[in-house]
C-alpha cells in the first residue's frame, strides 16, 4: 500500500497475525504465566479463608415462615368476572385503521445551508420568534 492509503481493520489484523505468529514461543508464553505468577501452580498459595465459604453460614441464614393452610378452590364453574361483556368478540369487525389512524409525515418548508446573519433569513427567523412569543 502507498503512504496515503487507509489501511482497513481487515489488513491490520493480517499484519498483526503475521507478525504475532512469528514472535510467539512457547517460552514467551510461559514466561508470561510465571510473570503473572498463575504458573508454576501452587495449591497452598491462597488459603481457605482467602476463598470464602462454600456453604452459608448459620449467621447468614434467614428463616422465613411458610403459612401451609389449604384452600378449596371450586375451579369447575367459570366465573364472570365483568358482568354485561360478552364472552365472544362477534360484530366487532373494526378495521385497525379507525381505532389508530395510520401516522403521516408533515410537509416542512426546504431551507437550504445559508447565511444565518444574512438579512432575507434573518427576517424570516425574527418572524418565526415572534409567533412563539405571542403563542406563549
Amino acid at each position: 500500500t502507498h503512504g496515503h492509503e487507509e489501511i482497513t481493520h481487515y489488513e491490520l489484523a493480517a499484519i498483526f497475525d503475521k507478525a504475532y505468529v512469528k514472535v510467539a514461543t512457547m517460552e514467551k508464553g510461559i514466561s508470561g504465566f510465571r510473570t503473572a505468577e498463575i504458573w508454576p501452580f501452587e495449591p497452598n498459595k491462597f488459603s481457605e479463608d482467602d476463598l470464602g465459604l462454600n456453604e452459608p453460614s448459620e449467621s447468614t441464614a434467614i428463616e422465613i415462615p411458610i403459612n401451609l393452610n389449604e384452600t378449596e378452590v371450586n375451579i369447575e364453574t367459570p366465573v364472570d368476572l365483568i358482568p354485561g361483556i360478552p364472552e365472544t368478540n362477534q360484530g366487532l369487525d373494526v378495521p385497525i385503521q379507525t381505532l389508530v389512524p395510520v401516522p403521516t409525515n408533515k410537509s416542512r418548508a426546504k431551507q437550504h445551508s445559508e447565511i444565518f446573519t444574512s438579512t432575507p433569513l434573518k427576517s424570516v427567523l425574527e418572524k418565526k420568534q415572534e409567533k412563539r412569543n405571542l403563542k406563549k
